[in-house]
C-alpha cells in the first residue's frame, strides 16, 4: 500500500458541477492547489484559471487528511456567481457560502476522488433545517 507522508505541495484537480445546476451540469473546471500539511491539518490556497483573476485576495483552503480520506473547505474572497449570460462575476460586498469537498485516496490510480457541496439556501423546518444543496465531484492528483 502506497502511504502519502504528506500533502504538502502543488496538486492539480478539476471539479464537474452536478444535476443540482441545472443545464452547466456536467461543466468542468480546473484548479491548482498550494498546500501545507502540518500532522494532518492543511491549509492552502487554491487557484482557478477562469476566475481567480476576479478576486483580490486568493481562495483559501481549510481541512485534514487522515488514513486516506482527504476533507476541506474552500473559500472564496467574496460572492461569486454567473450571470444570466453565463459570465462569471463578484460581489465584493458579501460572503460566497463555504464549499466542502471530501474525499477518498485511489491506492491503484493515485488521486484522490470525492465529492463537494455547496448550501445555497437554509429553511428552519421543525427540529431540523430543510437545505438547498449544489454537488459535484472532484479530482486530485500530486503535480510532479
Amino acid at each position: 500500500m502506497k502511504i502519502i507522508e504528506t500533502l504538502s505541495g502543488k496538486w492539480n484537480g478539476e471539479y464537474v458541477l452536478g444535476a443540482e445546476y441545472g443545464p452547466d451540469e456536467g461543466k468542468c473546471f480546473e484548479f491548482v492547489l498550494e498546500l501545507s500539511d502540518q500532522d494532518g491539518e492543511i491549509e492552502g490556497t487554491c487557484f482557478e484559471p477562469e476566475i481567480s483573476e476576479l478576486f483580490d485576495s486568493p481562495i483559501t483552503i481549510n481541512g485534514f487528511y487522515e488514513e486516506g480520506l482527504l476533507s476541506f473547505v474552500k473559500q472564496y474572497p467574496c460572492l461569486f456567481y454567473s450571470d444570466q449570460d453565463g459570465k462569471p462575476t463578484v460581489d465584493k460586498n458579501q460572503e460566497h457560502a463555504e464549499i466542502s469537498y471530501s474525499g477518498e485516496y485511489d491506492e491503484k490510480n493515485d488521486i484522490f476522488t470525492g465529492e463537494f457541496g455547496l448550501v445555497v439556501e437554509s429553511v428552519k423546518h421543525g427540529d431540523g433545517w430543510l437545505e438547498t444543496v449544489l454537488r459535484g465531484t472532484w479530482t486530485l492528483k500530486k503535480s510532479i
